[in-house]
């Protein structure tokens, strides 16, 4: 084998390793706690994660530029069983001073604001319910709401 030939295998070789490194999944990660920071991309073990927002200002915090979060499907519940919409406190997810984030496959419940963004620039938001969140109670029987 010439010495061409065999510059030509080592960067193929070295491309291919590349290749294979840059298309590793990001690590998996389960949320234990309260005030769980990210600052590089991962995938969310699936599950539900019952966890209050003790200190009111945001269960998972992101912080960084370019990260992915795929939560896969896992549920985020910050409220205790038989509290009322009109109880939930506290904030899901807080992302702040990110660039092109992506946040996908989450399912947020049980606080007062399901996602929170501030200071970010270009934010993705895929496959998300942040439904059965905080909702006002209304004091009047139903018959009077309907007219």
């Amino acid at each position: 084998m010439g010495p061409d030939r065999t510059c030509t295998l080592r960067v193929a070789l070295l491309l291919a390793a590349g290749a294979g490194h840059a298309l590793a999944e990001p690590p998996e990660i389960a949320l234990e706690r309260d005030d769980t920071e990210i600052t590089s991309s991962v995938r969310v073990k699936p599950g539900v994660y019952r966890i209050a927002d003790e200190n009111l200002n945001g269960i998972v915090h992101i912080r960084g530029d370019g990260i992915t979060v795929d939560f896969q499907g896992a549920v985020i519940d910050g409220a205790s069983p038989g509290d009322e919409p009109d109880e939930f406190l506290g904030r899901g997810v807080v992302a702040e001073n990110c660039r092109d984030l992506t946040i996908r496959n989450l399912v947020v419940r049980g606080v007062k604001v399901g996602l929170y963004f501030r200071g970010c620039d270009g934010f993705t938001v895929t496959d998300c319910d942040v439904s059965r969140n905080w909702r006002q109670r209304l004091k009047s029987p139903p018959r009077a709401e309907d007219g």
